[in-house]
């Protein structure tokens, strides 16, 4: 046809079509409110009141005894786990399969929450 033939003259390459991308977008936009949720979940359930009073049953620093230090440590522990992490995994990426890597990758993290 006539993308063939933009191909082989080397003007244009032909550009792949998603095999679904209703299905794809779906996926992205689930993975995308997902880690949302769960950004603000975390977010409100921590607690530093100025005035020291605070819900142990709704706040997880509070039941925990974490002090404001004590959380920006663990924080700082899982972002530099996450950069470090994401050197391999982008390399695992970039080598294997893209669709099962990033399934993989999405399955696990909503796990672990």
């Amino acid at each position: 046809g006539p993308r063939d033939r933009l191909a082989l003259s080397g003007s244009r390459q032909p550009v792949p079509r998603l095999a679904r991308p209703r299905r794809t977008l779906c996926a992205l936009w689930i993975v995308y409110v997902t880690n949302q949720w769960t950004r603000g979940l975390l977010a409100n359930s921590v607690s530093f009141s100025p005035n020291g009073f605070a819900d142990p049953g709704r706040y997880v620093n509070i039941a925990l005894n974490f002090t404001p230090q004590t959380y920006a440590t663990l924080l700082s522990a899982f972002t530099a786990a996450y950069a470090i992490a994401s050197i391999p995994a982008g390399l695992i990426a970039d080598a294997r399969r893209r669709v099962p890597v990033l399934s993989a990758a999405c399955a696990l993290w909503a796990g672990a929450m």
